[in-house]
């Protein structure tokens, strides 16, 4: 009987163990495999969802040093690449609204001197023949909140008025990873702004240990 307790308990500290080591190996692989996305979303030019798998990343682990400093790099890339999509579009003052914020929020920005140096360039190019009290981009003459700066989100860009939630699902785009989908209020991830369903529900570790547990304290007193 001591025997058969013995091992039936030495079966439980090894199930344990396994379950503890294996949780470890699987959320660093996890890790890694969204790193990997993060990479490929860049290259194909899709920050959003780069953005969304980094902020992902830090859900699960908030203290995680390198998706903090890369989300931060997206966010400045994200908004550099719209910067350039006014210039070539001519809109150059949405453009100079476009450096200020990069270069007011994101001092760390790899390419944050390119950025400065391009935006001055526009300044020189424009002078101050148009107005604009808000520094947002577009002149008096079309801005309907002359006082109040657009939020150049691409949502409502045009008339000059600030959108602090361009999906109206109560979470300000500041904070919300999706700021132009409705989140889906349905007890899972409803903080991060974006239409989300719960996993299938899966056998978790501490399942498994408790389910070990209790078949040793069978065996035990039987």
């Amino acid at each position: 009987m001591i025997k058969r307790i013995f091992v039936l308990g030495l079966l439980l500290v090894l199930s344990f163990l396994l379950i503890v080591g294996g949780c470890s190996r699987n959320h660093k692989k996890q890790q890694e495999t969204s790193f990997i996305e993060v990479d490929k979303y860049r290259a194909d030019g899709d920050l959003d969802s780069a953005i969304k798998e980094i902020q992902d990343i830090l859900n699960e682990d908030p203290d995680n040093e390198k998706a903090q400093e890369l989300l931060e790099e997206l966010k400045a890339e994200r908004l550099h690449l719209q910067a350039l999509k006014f210039t070539e579009q001519q809109e150059y003052l949405k453009a100079i609204s476009m450096y200020r914020e990069l270069i007011d929020n994101y001092p760390n920005y790899t390419k944050r001197k390119t950025a400065r140096s391009e935006m001055k360039d526009l300044e020189s190019i424009i002078g101050k023949s148009e107005k604009d009290k808000d520094n947002d981009g577009i002149p008096d003459s079309k801005d309907n909140c002359p006082n109040d700066p657009e939020d150049l989100d691409n949502f409502e860009d045009d008339d000059g008025c600030p959108d602090p939630d361009n999906d109206g699902d109560g979470i300000v785009d500041a904070r919300d990873i999706c700021p132009n989908q409705p989140e889906s209020f349905n007890d899972y991830m409803d903080d991060d702004g974006c239409p989300d369903s719960p996993p299938e529900a899966e056998i978790s570790s501490e399942t498994i240990f408790f389910k070990t547990l209790l078949l040793f304290l069978f065996v035990i007193f039987n």
